[in-house]
Order: C-alpha cells, then structure tokens, then sequence
C-alpha cells in the first residue's frame, strides 16, 4: 500500500510580526475621535504552502473567545482578504467608549492540521481613552497672600496650566476651589 500525503496534516502558522498583548497608540491609548485610523497587518509564516487555512478574530471576554458584535465592528473594521494580508483598522468617535479595554485574537489556522502548532495566535489590548483625561495639569500656585483683619482678603495666585492646552485648544472646563 502507497500512501501519498502533501505534508497539510503537520501544516503550523508562526506569527512573524509582534503585536503580542500592546496597545494601539501612544500613551498606551487609543484616543477617541483624535487618533486617526490605526491599522494592523499581522504576518505569519506557514510550513506547508498552499494547506488550506481559515482566519478568525474574537474579542476575548471572561477569558472566552467572543465573536466581534455589531457594535464593536463599528470600531474595528476587519478585512480578512485585503491585497497585502489581512488588516484590521481601529477608529471611533464613540466617547462612550472611554475607559474600556478590549482584548483581541487573530487566529490564523491550518484547516488539515493535526498538530498543536496548526494555529498561528496574535492577541493584544486596545485601550480606548478621551485624550482630554490625559492632559498635564500643574497644579496652581500661591505667590502672595495678604490678610488685613480689618478690611479685606487677597489671594494672588498663577493660574492652574494646561502642558498641552496649546496644542490641543478643545478641552475646557476647568474650575477653582478656594478651599480654607
């Protein structure tokens, strides 16, 4: 008895590029309606070319892989079969989404293989944020302060300063308290 394979049944996918449990921008932030389009092209390298494949994403809640919603593919637009590989491309103007986490998995997976290694894994962390919670305050300071205990109180302070206020003129609000 001949018996003829093509090597699909010890078929393995290695990640070649790293995004290994990172975050999109920096600060460690995706900054919502800030941030222009981010997209990732994960790379993997595979033993047997041409096995056949499959290509999935999850987004990992509890520890248990998720489907995407319809929500969240609003924020990630995943293109399994773009012309360079896949991609995934993160942009939102969803301020709700401040402070939330997401975990996520690309797998990519040896349809025939037998082994442990038939699955190539990508999974990292995307942290989305409103840059405006990031700023640099200073807080204010106190240069003279005079008291008559007869006639009046001044208080002359500098004024509490936005590090970043210049480059980025959109976020207001601040207040003082004169707290005693």
């Amino acid at each position: 008895m001949l018996d003829v394979e093509n090597g699909c049944l010890w078929d393995t996918w290695i990640p070649t590029t790293a995004y290994a449990d990172r975050t999109l921008a920096v600060n460690n932030a995706y900054y919502i309606d800030f941030d222009n389009t981010l997209t990732y092209a994960p790379a993997w390298t595979e033993l047997h070319a041409g096995c056949p494949s499959t290509l999935h994403i999850y987004r990992v809640i509890d520890g248990v892989d998720t489907p995407l919603t319809t929500h969240e593919l609003n924020v990630l637009a995943w293109n399994p079969i773009a012309a360079g590989g896949p991609e995934l491309t993160v942009h939102t103007d969803d301020f709700t989404l401040h402070g939330e986490s997401w975990t996520l998995k690309i797998y990519m997976e040896s349809t025939h293989s037998t082994v442990q290694a038939r699955q190539g894994i990508f999974q990292w962390t995307i942290e989305f944020r409103d840059r405006c919670w990031d700023h640099n305050l200073v807080a204010p300071t106190v240069n003279n302060y005079v008291k008559d205990l007869w006639e009046s109180h001044s208080l002359v302070f500098n004024q509490m300063d936005d590090t970043e206020r210049a480059t980025y003129n959109d976020c207001a609000g601040y207040s003082y308290t004169l707290e005693y």
